[in-house]
């Protein structure tokens, strides 16, 4: 389905992104949610 192992790895990243950007904004935690998205924006993947 997808054309690079790079590029599976960067999709799985960015969807687990919008997963926590969901989840936080339906919770209501902005504090949580912006720690989470920290850690994922500088995971060392």
């Amino acid at each position: 389905m997808y054309e690079s192992p790079g590029g599976t790895l960067g999709l799985l990243m960015l969807q687990l992104k919008i997963l926590v950007r969901a989840i936080s904004s339906s919770i209501g935690l902005a504090s949580a949610g912006t720690w989470t998205e920290y850690l994922v924006d500088f995971h060392p993947f």
